[in-house]
């Protein structure tokens, strides 16, 4: 905890002692320290050990009237902290533990600066050096040093309009009732036509029915294991289906059969982005990729919507749940959709919802451009030593990876 000892309160929230080891009863700080603030900063820093595993930085926001403790950036090891250091000029915080790894997080946004770093031996000393260079000293006497690359900008989507912000199910803004979504009546509902085919939704069912022939039994049907949110047509042969339960199935309604694993995007729920409505999920261009929507509302203005991109087929996520937050009560407009551009190389952001233009407020870049795919096999050969052989076996391989980047920043670089 941490306390104003001048008027006796304590400031923000209790800390626990938190980490990725198993030990919940034996959780205990290895130790703490106060920064000062750096020039033009609301307060001084607090850094935390904890032997459960995280290195924590928080900051203290000095305000007299309402003073508060705020998290910057949490590193989540495997075993207890042992060293850490903060580098307030380049914004990062490095740390080491038990398990001999390193980790580099940012102060900006906490994002983790790259992978976790594995060193040969123990560390008994860390140093940032520059604003992208941290050095190390090990327990053998031996020492090592790393640069932090700057992410390649790469060019952004020419598409500049948004293409489905009309689909229905795709935005939530606030707490409606319900009224719109599926199933809001326990009468069964249309969710989607194709042609003379009906997709009807009558809580955990969904079924085929003929337009014509509505007294008929139904083409195909199936029981789902939670209420059914959204069903669409993908195809003559397929359907999409979600369920309250946040997951996505695709199934071949020809021959009943389940295309590809279950996407779960509730596995990727923790206490501060799990989500309370199911949005639209939507394939890419050429099937291979889905993209997960879903909505947390935190009363009584803050709208979160949540964005996963999942591997088709296998099932899994290809990237980090994006969050955007939308203000409903601030002035300004922010981007709260997010939707594949039509050639699927992108992740276009921009505003959906009622009175929304359809213009791309800025993109992400899925598949990097045709010139430097065969190079980033290059890369990865270079940065990890190694080659996959035709066999399956490895073989060594003594490539200077700084060529191999100089390669790509040239492709890259503004022509």
């Amino acid at each position: 905890e941490v306390w104003d000892v001048d008027k006796g309160v304590r400031i923000g929230e209790s800390i626990p002692a938190e980490g990725n080891h198993p030990n919940y009863q034996g959780g205990a700080f290895m130790d703490l320290w106060f920064l000062p603030p750096e020039e033009k900063a609301p307060g001084p820093l607090l850094v935390t050990f904890s032997n459960r595993g995280n290195a924590s930085v928080f900051r203290i926001i000095s305000d007299p009237d309402s003073p508060d403790l705020f998290p910057l950036v949490t590193n989540s090891h495997d075993q207890p902290v042992r060293l850490a250091v903060v580098d307030q000029i380049g914004g990062r915080f490095i740390s080491t533990a038990e398990d001999r790894t390193i980790q580099v997080g940012s102060l900006e946004n906490g994002a983790l600066l790259g992978w976790p770093l594995a060193t040969d031996g123990t560390v008994t000393g860390v140093r940032a050096d520059a604003a992208d260079r941290f050095s190390i000293r090990l327990e053998s006497g031996k020492a090592g040093a790393w640069r932090l690359l700057v992410p390649f900008k790469a060019s952004a989507s020419a598409q500049t309009a948004l293409t489905s912000i009309g689909l229905k199910g795709l935005h939530k803004i606030w707490p409606a009732g319900g009224e719109d979504e599926l199933p809001a009546a326990k009468a069964p509902v249309v969710a989607d036509q194709l042609g003379d085919q009906r997709l009807v939704v009558d809580e955990t069912e969904l079924k085929i029915i003929h337009a014509g022939k509505l007294n008929e039994a139904a083409e195909w049907s199936r029981r789902f294991s939670s209420p059914i949110v959204h069903a669409r047509f993908s195809g003559a042969d397929s359907v999409i289906v979600q369920t309250g339960f946040f997951t996505t199935e695709i199934w071949n309604v020809r021959n009943d059969t389940l295309l590809y694993p279950v996407i779960d995007e509730a596995s990727l729920f923790t206490a501060d982005t799990r989500s309370d409505t199911v949005l639209l999920s939507s394939p890419s261009p050429d099937g291979k990729l889905i993209l997960s929507r879903s909505f947390f509302w935190d009363p009584p203005n803050v709208g979160a919507y949540f964005f996963t991109v999942w591997d088709t087929a296998t099932g899994k996520p290809v990237s980090d749940r994006i969050r955007l937050i939308d203000d409903v009560a601030a002035d300004k407009i922010v981007a709260n959709h997010a939707e594949f551009s039509t050639d699927g190389r992108f992740l276009l952001f921009g505003r959906s919802g009622e009175d929304a233009k359809p213009e791309v407020a800025t993109s992400l870049q899925l598949v990097p451009p045709d010139p430097i795919l065969p190079i980033i096999a290059d890369l990865a050969e270079a940065l990890g030593g190694l080659r996959l052989k035709a066999d399956g076996n490895f073989e060594s391989v003594t490539v200077n990876s700084s060529d191999v980047i100089g390669e790509l920043q040239g492709l890259l670089a503004p022509k």
